[in-house]
């Protein structure tokens, strides 16, 4: 808010609805027209002191519309009326004391920024605080586009504080041609996939059906493998034998290819699946040796997994695979070691 300060009257810019008389002043009003509380027209006190009511006009001039607030030192009041400074300050105590004005921020001269002056308020309703008087001022265009853009933008965000992205609008397939629904169907898309392959390209129709039965053929295979080692490896053994297992095999397996096997706790739990399958200590040493042996014969790798010892049991007690005669080879490590 921008303060009107009291001014001379001067020639280069006279207006006669703030210029006081000629020959009756030399200032000019801050403004054409002054806005008194009414009540102060018949207070009977300020009846008394004249010169009181004088000063509560001057102060009035430069009260803004609505607020009432001014700022204005004594000195400019005193020089405006033709009277002392402390004259001044006499009339205020009393327009205080009677509640015409009041004294919203003292001065303070080391004051960085602002008026450092006082601030005063003219009190037009005394039921009016400093608070409600400053909510009843109407608001600007400026301010009221400002807070229209600021609820727009509020508006625009989710719930968390993000701006909320465009939805995507639905695809019209009104226009497509779909196939009628068959609810005695699985999947209508498998269906008619079918239905053109059966029509339109017939070898593909016959490698798709013996595809899918390899499929299912293969994974019943799996899944009957998986139950049966499931089966083999649910027998509890202790971890210490487990470990043994393993231990010895890497000796086994280090002896035979001069590398290091390293066991982790799959390889512990597929010893347990090892001693469930009948295996002691002493017989897998003298079996995994025999295998090694076998392999090395054969310029292959021994395996590096316990597993194919699982798998071997298992071959033997379905389709035999050709392999190695693990009996011939312990009958001859066991003539070996004698002669």
């Amino acid at each position: 808010m921008r303060m009107t300060r009291t001014m001379r009257k001067s020639a280069l810019s006279p207006d006669p609805t703030r210029d006081a008389p000629d020959g009756h002043g030399e200032y000019q009003s801050p403004n054409a027209w002054v806005l008194l509380p009414g009540r102060a027209t018949v207070d009977t006190r300020l009846h008394k002191y004249p010169s009181t009511f004088c000063v509560l006009a001057y102060c009035s001039s430069h009260a803004k519309k609505y607020t009432g607030i001014f700022w204005m030192n004594q000195r400019t009041v005193a020089s405006a009326l033709n009277i002392t400074q402390s004259a001044v300050s006499q009339h205020m105590k009393k327009l205080i004391e009677y509640g015409y004005i009041e004294k919203i921020r003292k001065e303070d001269r080391r004051r960085a920024y602002g008026k450092k002056g006082a601030v005063w308020r003219v009190i037009y309703d005394p039921r009016d605080t400093l608070q409600d008087v400053l909510n009843k001022v109407p608001k600007t265009e400026e301010e009221v586009t400002a807070e229209a853009q600021k609820t727009q933008e509020l508006a625009n965000r989710g719930a968390k504080g993000q701006l909320t992205k465009g939805r995507k609008q639905p695809v019209d397939n009104s226009d497509k041609t779909l196939a009628p629904a068959n609810n005695n169907a699985q999947s209508d898309d498998n269906k008619y996939k079918l239905q053109l392959m059966s029509k339109d390209k017939p070898q593909l129709m016959h490698n798709y059906s013996i595809e899918l039965k390899d499929k299912n053929s293969k994974n019943g295979f799996v899944e009957k493998k998986k139950k049966k080692e499931k089966h083999i490896r649910n027998e509890h053994q202790p971890e210490r034998a487990c470990r043994a297992i393993c231990a010895a095999y890497a000796a086994v397996f280090q002896e035979a290819t001069g590398i290091r096997w390293q066991y982790d706790d799959r390889q512990v739990s597929i010893a347990a699946a090892v001693l469930n399958l009948g295996y002691t200590e002493d017989t897998f040493i003298a079996d995994a040796t025999a295998t090694a042996e076998w392999f090395i014969g054969q310029d292959k790798k021994p395996p590096v997994s316990l597993a194919w010892f699982t798998r071997k049991a298992e071959n033997k007690a379905g389709h035999k695979t050709p392999g190695p005669d693990i009996n011939a080879i312990l009958g001859k490590v066991t003539g070996a070691a004698r002669w």
